[in-house]
């Protein structure tokens, strides 16, 4: 349940599960097993409490990369290649659970636990790779001459446009694909403390001119129209004129559209930094210079 509910951060195989996601985890209540499967249960988790928990990952595994980088590959003949998954008292107490759960049958339950080890064992070692890729990186970068943060943001925005090129359309490439037809010109403030008008009466957005120093308001007709001209703002096209779809609905499914890319290109590139340099300042730096990049990128003919 940990790894469906909650949430890869960085690059590092990190996973945050926080109390909302908790919170949504389904429980088995042992309280309601029959009194042979409570005792089971009882006896096997007093089993496990007597023991050390091993890992997901096997010593072998965790150390084969390091002894082998070193000449040492003779010593993983020494290491122990089982895993928390290869040890009885476990997969009775999993068995128990899927009992508690309602799969009565034996045969099935061992197909079930067969199927969820050879799946976590398969995430375990991927996720290990990842992190021992992202580890090494780290090192490259250190053992390179100091990098700038304009030389990082670069080479992090060429990375994501050469693998992730649909990150790079703008909104009137979004826009020319839903085909709306008659259009309304607005003009779109940048993100500079921006006031959503929203009274019944009329909708806008306030914001103060970068020009006149005033404060001026762009008109809209649907409370759905104001919140895509914002994501034109935020997505880092604002201070020019758009056309935007009178139908809210499709002025809402622009503005999602928007919101996803913009927040799938601070995700990878902020993960593209961290991959460079473990200087989190630098990153901040790096970061604040790379995401302009993408505004208004058009690509070479």
């Amino acid at each position: 349940a940990k790894y469906i509910f909650g949430r890869p951060v960085g690059v590092e195989a990190a996973l945050k599960t926080e109390i909302v996601d908790v919170d949504m985890m389904p429980v088995p209540d042992w309280s309601l097993a029959d009194k042979p499967l409570a005792a089971r249960l009882g006896l096997v988790a007093a089993k496990l409490r007597s023991r050390e928990v091993c890992g997901f990952l096997s010593e072998r595994t965790l150390r084969e990369k390091s002894l082998v980088a070193r000449g040492k590959k003779s010593q993983l003949a020494g290491l122990s290649d089982l895993t928390e998954l290869d040890d009885k008292d476990r997969q009775e107490l999993d068995d128990a659970v899927l009992e508690l759960l309602g799969i009565s049958n034996r045969q099935e339950r061992k197909h079930l636990r067969d199927r969820l080890y050879a799946h976590l064992k398969e995430y375990f070692e991927k996720e290990r790779r990842k992190e021992e890729e992202a580890q090494d990186n780290k090192k490259r970068s250190k053992a390179k001459e100091r990098q700038t943060p304009d030389a990082l943001a670069q080479a992090v925005f060429d990375h994501v446009a050469e693998t992730n090129p649909l990150l790079l359309r703008g909104y009137e490439d979004l826009a020319d694909k839903e085909g709306f037809g008659t259009s309304q010109g607005r003009f779109v403030p940048w993100p500079d403390k921006l006031e959503v008008v929203d009274d019944l009466l009329q909708f806008g957005l306030k914001y103060r001119s970068r020009k006149t120093g005033k404060i001026e308001m762009v008109m809209a007709t649907s409370r759905e129209q104001v919140e895509l001209m914002i994501e034109v703002s935020l997505y880092g096209e604002g201070g020019d004129a758009y056309f935007f779809p009178p139908d809210p609905v499709v002025a809402q499914r622009l503005a999602t559209e928007l919101r996803r890319i913009r927040l799938e290109r601070e995700r990878l590139v902020r993960e593209s930094l961290e991959e460079r340099t473990g200087d989190p300042d630098m990153v901040d730096k790096a970061m604040a210079l790379a995401m302009p990049r993408f505004r208004r990128y058009k690509p070479p003919e």
